[in-house]
């Protein structure tokens, strides 16, 4: 077997080896030790040179004169597969070596138990193990795909995970003309598991090894569940040295390749099947108790523990039910055939675990459940996932949603009810407010959503509400609320990959946080991170963020064109209020491009839509539209009581419908009202943590410059101090109290205001000072 790669990387750890008195190869039988020495000499002619083969057999001190001898240069002894495991034959090799002023490059399948401690301080020592001769991913692909091309990257994957990149078993893939099917390769496999690895184990470890070997992973303590002997974990930690291949991670646990396991099972099938279905009732104890109830569950099934399957089901979180493979299905058929689970529960459980990966038609399961029938206590699961498999399929207009919202409020107010299904109900509800355009109750019910789930120590269902809510403040309530949530999502997730999976809805709002900056490159960003994950399957939302950074880069043509794709591409699963968001974001698109007419129908798409009050403003926007055509008058009427109307919500549409305001009364030249509104506008802008506020508008200049404070009154405006006495500052002002009081009453009249710190703020706003 050649493998360039690999060889280039071995050559270069052999090469950076030096003048080191001892290298220890220590591998598995067929991990390429022989390959990578004879690949490195031929390579190396001046190395080559002062090579001396070391034959088996000879005597150490002899042999040490005969290669020590003249004037050579210090030969390098090659032991290649000549010495055994006896730990003193090994040492006199290594004193008869060192006596000669040569090195020893020794190749071995298991690590000699030996004092190298002088060695290693002097760094005279370095050893390569299975880890550096074991091939990486790429290298595996480069391997299987010389004879073979067409091998898909999973097929590849997968082989070099259950393998642990094992050069020798790779080998026999690669020559197997049934490459992609690991049953065709079995037999072979464990032939060589059993005659190459395991044949020289002593009886104990392989009692050992054999009683864990229905776990990928064994910790001290599962060690001593499985073989009830204290010192079962000691004994499995020698398998580095007798060639095995394993890991031993920093939590102490230890992992042996799966098809060395494999062929365990396999043996333990074939000549001792009692005892091997005693282990797997004891795994899928274990397993239960580790909180893996996907691996837990086929383990009990196969071990003929159906009731114990079955309860596992039960208990297992809505998040790992959701979790399980498709072959977990028929499981539960199995489950409900043996009879320890009625047709209704495990439809319902077989719907949660297949949702994520095949379509379900919620209604069609309603009646399934309805038929068969469900315990109470499953209701609320029930009600949540029908909530889970609309939001997939859609919600549509049909009165379902109508009748789910009924039960989900009485669900909602009832007690008992099972943490776990009442987290998942308040987020799918959550979810279908959220989609609906419904955000302020959908704010409060994702916000139930996480006290629930903290409550319960549920981090994924922490994760999934937190995110959510992320996206709803973004949409809504500003930066300052969406940007600390969506932290708070991804310090819940930490480093977790199956929680990390649930951040879309944050990833997405950081992306409107970065809209609302005008930074398309963040938003970008956040979009391709989101759209990793399950805000691909949102292709409203998808398209509305996506037209939105185009219009930022002032590509307004392309904007409008990644609408109408998305549209063409169908938008069954979107609501009525996602749709307006596509038809907002479109009609604002055309009227920067000028074209009127195309704004015009966006905005009978809006009506026709009749997306919910509090979501979004159609007046607004058709007052937009009027004030493009110079219909001032009739803009600014509907902008004044639109913006009245909004301005208590104090969110994202105020703040937008305020800034309309401002626009509309400096086209009215009404600068006192211009200025007013630029003021409120700032302040909500403000405390919305958004830096989309108006700019600096012609009202505000205008004002401006119709306001005539003198060099006194702005020198008193300019140094006015916050919560200071009026006495000090006419001091520090060197005038006295009454004159003070007299610039400020002047000033109060000139712009429009009460009080001091109003003044302060106003003057500062339009620049006076």
């Amino acid at each position: 077997m050649t493998q360039t790669s690999a060889r280039t990387r071995l050559n270069e750890t052999l090469d950076a080896a030096g003048s080191r008195q001892l290298i220890m190869v220590i591998a598995p039988a067929a991990f390429g030790k022989t390959a990578m020495i004879e690949g490195w000499l031929a390579a190396r002619p001046e190395v080559a040179e002062r090579v001396v083969r070391w034959e088996r057999g000879a005597e150490l001190r002899a042999g040490a004169a005969a290669v020590g001898n003249g004037d050579r240069p210090p030969p390098l002894v090659v032991a290649d597969g000549t010495i055994g495991p006896d730990p003193d034959e090994i040492a006199g090799l290594i004193a008869a070596v060192a006596d000669g002023g040569g090195q020893l490059l020794i190749a071995l399948r298991g690590r000699p138990q030996l004092d190298l401690g002088t060695l290693v301080v002097r760094n005279d020592a370095i050893e390569i193990g299975a880890g550096e001769l074991a091939l990486t991913l790429a290298e595996a692909g480069e391997l299987l795909r010389g004879p073979n091309p067409e091998i898909a990257d999973e097929a590849v994957a997968g082989l070099w995970a259950h393998t642990f990149g094992w050069p020798g078993l790779l080998g026999i893939v690669r020559g197997h003309r049934h490459w992609d099917s690991r049953s065709q390769l079995h037999a072979l496999f464990d032939d060589f598991v059993h005659s190459e690895v395991l044949a020289g184990l002593p009886a104990d470890v392989d009692r050992t090894l054999t009683a864990v070997c229905t776990l990928d992973e064994v910790s001290p303590d599962v060690a001593r569940a499985f073989t009830e002997d204290p010192a079962a974990f000691a004994i499995l930690s020698t398998l580095p040295r007798h060639g095995v291949p394993i890991t031993i991670e920093a939590s102490g646990a230890l992992r042996v390749a799966p098809v060395v396991l494999a062929a365990l099972r396999r043996r333990l099938a074939a000549e001792e099947p009692e005892r091997l279905a005693e282990l797997q009732r004891r795994s899928a104890r274990r397993l239960a108790k580790l909180r893996r109830p996907e691996a837990a569950v086929g383990m009990a099934i196969d071990a003929g523990e159906h009731e114990l399957a079955a309860d596992l089901m039960r208990s297992a979180s809505v998040r790992q039910l959701y979790r399980l493979g498709a072959e977990h299905s028929p499981m539960l058929e199995r489950l409900e055939g043996s009879g320890v689970m009625s047709a209704g529960e495990a439809t319902l459980l077989r719907s949660l675990v297949l949702a994520r990966r095949r379509p379900v038609d919620p209604d069609a399961l309603r009646r399934t459940i309805e038929r068969h029938g469900v315990d109470a206590a499953w209701e609320p699961l029930l009600v949540a996932l029908r909530w889970l498999l609309l939001r997939r399929t859609g919600y549509g207009d049909d009165g379902s949603t109508v009748e789910l919202e009924d039960q989900t409020t009485r669900l909602l107010r009832e007690e008992g009810i099972r943490p776990e299904h009442l987290a998942f109900l308040q987020l799918e509800y959550g979810a279908f407010l959220t989609a609906v355009g419904r955000l302020r109750a959908a704010r409060g019910m994702l916000r139930l959503a996480v006290t629930t789930a903290r409550l319960e120590s549920l981090p994924w269902a922490v994760v999934r509400a937190t995110a959510s809510l992320a996206w709803v403040d973004a949409v809504r309530f500003g930066s300052n609320a969406a940007r600390v949530t969506a932290e708070r999502a991804e310090q819940a997730a930490g480093a977790d990959p199956v929680l990390r999976e649930l951040l879309a809805p944050a990833h997405g709002a950081r992306a409107l946080l970065a809209i609302d900056r005008l930074d398309a490159t963040e938003a970008r960003h956040w979009l391709a991170r989101a759209e990793r994950l399950e805000l691909r399957e949102d292709p409203a939302n998808r398209a509305h963020i996506a037209g939105w950074v185009e219009m930022i880069d002032g590509r307004l043509d392309t904007a409008l064109t990644l609408i109408d794709e998305a549209r063409t591409a169908g938008l069954g699963r979107a609501t009525a209020y996602q749709r307006a968001r596509l038809a907002m974001t479109a009609l604002l698109a055309a009227a920067g491009a000028g074209d009127l007419d195309r704004a015009d129908r966006e905005l009978e798409t809006l009506r026709e839509l009749d997306p919910e009050p509090e979501a979004m403003s159609v007046d607004g926007l058709a007052a937009g539209l009027l004030m493009l055509r110079g219909e001032v008058e009739q803009a600014h009427a509907i902008f004044l009581r639109a913006a009245e109307i909004a301005a208590p919500a104090k969110d994202k549409l105020a703040l937008w419908l305020l800034s309309a305001l401002v626009q509309s009364a400096d086209a009215m030249q009404d600068y006192r009202l211009a200025v007013d509104t630029f003021d409120r506008a700032q302040q909500l802008a403000e405390q919305l943590g958004l830096e989309a506020a108006p700019g600096r508008h012609r009202a505000v200049t205008s004002f401006t410059h119709r306001i005539r404070l003198t060099p006194a009154e702005t020198h008193v405006l300019a140094n006015l101090a916050d919560g200071e006495t009026l006495t000090r500052a006419a001091e520090r002002l060197f005038i006295s109290p009454n004159t003070l009081k007299t610039h400020l009453k002047r000033i109060y009249r000139k712009l429009d205001v009460t009080g001091r710190d109003e003044a302060v703020r106003r003057a500062r706003l339009m620049r006076l000072i």
